[in-house]
């Protein structure tokens, strides 16, 4: 895709590998054009639910790596969008089980990872709910899908790396909360903190991952913690603005 898929695309064509770069639209290979055309580098335009196509894409790769499971966010008139989505993603699955395909990598989310009542989960006791931002409930059930087909035989890793930053994030996905900081009045949640990981970063875990990650197996990929305060001085460093003399709660924050 446009941002994290480019960067592995980049490293693995830096490490030598030939690449069938997959995606379903021309414009996700826009992050790329100073790449292609290159002998290493393929790209391929297809549907998911074009079974043949996928198929026949996957029969031709020794390798696969999913460079971001998608999401959808809970709302009204989605849900039967959303059920379309995993039933895509499942025939993926079954597609990839059936190939020639030597192992496979999913890149998910590490908000996916949580407490259990019975206590952390983990590869054997799964995560089965998640309160809160409604797109992870979708990213949990795609990697609980992964796990369930790594029982079934797929030959599958999952990583689940902390908040992407770095070039080329043009949607932008990750790169939404740096507009916003720079844009606020407000000093958001100043003491909340998180976890950052340059894309580069996570695009090379990714080829870790599928060079030495154990079957069935799911990798947190963490860069450096911060707190929010921080991050919105830097940003607004980096931008010539003046700090926020304002700080918001956290429930109200949550609230807006």
């Amino acid at each position: 895709r446009s941002f994290l898929g480019g960067h592995v695309c980049r490293a693995l064509v830096n490490k030598g590998y030939r690449v069938l770069l997959h995606s379903t639209t021309s414009s996700h290979f826009e992050n790329l054009k100073d790449l292609l055309p290159n002998t290493q580098i393929t790209p391929v335009i297809c549907k998911y639910d074009d079974h043949q196509e996928i198929s026949n894409l996957l029969n031709q790769c020794s390798f696969f790596i999913h460079s971001s499971i998608p999401y959808f966010m809970q709302s009204i008139g989605m849900s039967d969008t959303a059920n379309l989505e995993v039933e895509k993603f499942t025939f993926l699955l079954e597609h990839l089980l059936e190939s020639n395909c030597k192992k496979s990598v999913f890149v998910s989310v590490c908000g996916t990872i949580g407490h259990q009542a019975s206590g952390p989960a983990n590869e054997e006791n799964q995560l089965e709910s998640i309160s809160g931002w409604g797109h992870l409930k979708f990213k949990m059930k795609y990697e609980n899908l992964v796990m369930d087909y790594c029982k079934k035989g797929l030959q599958a890793v999952v990583i689940n790396p902390t908040m992407l930053v770095g070039e080329q994030d043009c949607k932008p996905s990750s790169g939404e909360l740096f507009i916003f900081l720079d844009s606020t009045v407000f000093n958001i949640m100043k003491d909340q903190k998180m976890n950052i990981v340059d894309v580069e970063d996570a695009a090379s875990a990714a080829i870790l991952a599928l060079e030495k990650g154990k079957i069935g197996e799911r990798y947190i990929i963490s860069g450096n913690n911060i707190q929010t305060g921080d991050l919105t001085r830097a940003v607004k460093t980096l931008s010539n603005k003046r700090m926020p003399m304002i700080t918001l709660p956290l429930g109200l924050m949550i609230a807006i």
